[in-house]
């Protein structure tokens, strides 16, 4: 979550650095997925990434926001697409949906539950 503050800091989409932003936005959920699911996906296409996919306990609705997220990326750093400001400003919400979503709950919250 750190290194996507440190991006939205930056406020690279204001000064025109959109591309930029996507890239550094699906590398954090790329190197999160990977962490969480020890698998490597940093350096795989989005094709390869959704396939990866199939195999990692994790909801569908989870797998599709994922998709959607490093698909429109792609559109955006490949395709030269121009987002619309609202699809921009949704994109962090979005991976963090997906980090909250699926992180590991530690024993802690747990155990004060139990309490």
């Amino acid at each position: 979550m750190e290194k996507l503050e440190l991006i939205e800091s930056q406020k690279l989409p204001q000064k025109g650095k959109v591309k930029e932003f996507y890239f550094l936005t699906t590398e954090v959920l790329r190197e999160y997925l990977s962490k969480r699911y020890f698998i490597d996906l940093v350096d795989k296409t989005t094709l390869e990434i959704l396939s990866e996919l199939k195999r990692i306990p994790c909801d569908r609705e989870m797998k599709v926001l994922i998709e959607e997220i490093l698909s429109f990326s792609d559109l955006i750093k490949f395709a030269k697409l121009k987002p619309e400001d609202g699809e921009v400003q949704s994109m962090l919400p979005s991976i963090r949906n997906v980090i909250h979503k699926t992180k590991i709950e530690t024993i802690e919250p747990f155990l004060n539950r139990v309490k």
